[in-house]
């Protein structure tokens, strides 16, 4: 699917605040807040535009030491989906 060929972007205007292992997300133009654990957070740091879910992948695992053929695709989707269905993703369909 295109999906995992696109590059996903966050939405301007979300003040991120580190709270222990935890992020937290407020998103100004909503007033919402959503808490991301150190995954999640690292995938949002990713969401600049410049990295594919594949790429997002294997900075992960870059980051946690895990072995290559390790999965950590349906996560990365997941947490993806989330942050979309949230709002806090700009809708960018170029890939």
């Amino acid at each position: 699917e295109h999906m995992s060929h696109s590059k996903p972007i966050r939405k301007q205007g979300i003040m991120n605040k580190k709270i222990g292992n935890e992020t937290l997300l407020y998103d100004m133009q909503e007033g919402t807040i959503h808490i991301l654990n150190k995954t999640a957070n690292m995938i949002w740091n990713l969401c600049n535009g410049q990295y594919s879910e594949n790429d997002i992948q294997k900075k992960l695992k870059e980051y946690f030491l895990l072995p290559l053929d390790c999965d950590l695709m349906s996560d990365i989707k997941n947490t993806l989906t989330i942050f979309r269905q949230k709002g806090l993703l700009q809708n960018n369909l170029r890939g």
